[in-house]
């Protein structure tokens, strides 16, 4: 007996997160999401770093997304939406880049020196 062709494809998920600017978020700190024919779990569903999520599809199109998040930068990776096939393994990983923080406000310029009491008190006093 033959064993029959694989019915489904696979797609590994994999949130990586790079925190060179100050940024603290982990992977599961995104929320992904998998669109797709019979995609195996519900969306939405948390990031996980490598291995990653595995979504089995029944062939046809596929799309993974990432809802964003305030301060990062996502970057999908070429697996993450396509057409799959029954036997596919495919990796999709979505970089999240912590952006470089603003530079900070000037500081304020330094008070004026008020002379008005000294200038008032010296013109007002009695002389001799």
């Amino acid at each position: 007996a033959s064993v029959p062709p694989p019915t489904t494809g696979n797609v590994y998920v994999v949130t990586h997160v790079v925190n060179d600017n100050g940024g603290l978020k982990v992977p599961a700190n995104f929320t992904m999401s998998a669109s797709g024919v019979n995609a195996s779990i519900p969306t939405p569903f948390s990031g996980l770093g490598t291995p990653g999520i595995l979504v089995s599809f029944s062939p046809g199109l596929y799309n993974i997304t990432e809802t964003s998040v305030g301060g990062y930068t996502a970057s999908p990776g070429i697996g993450c939406s396509g057409t799959i096939a029954g036997g596919d393994n495919i990796t999709c990983v979505f970089t999240n880049d912590d952006n470089v923080p603003p530079p900070p406000p000037p500081p304020p310029p330094p008070p004026g020196i008020d002379i008005g009491p000294w200038v008032e008190a010296s013109t007002t006093s009695p002389g001799p």
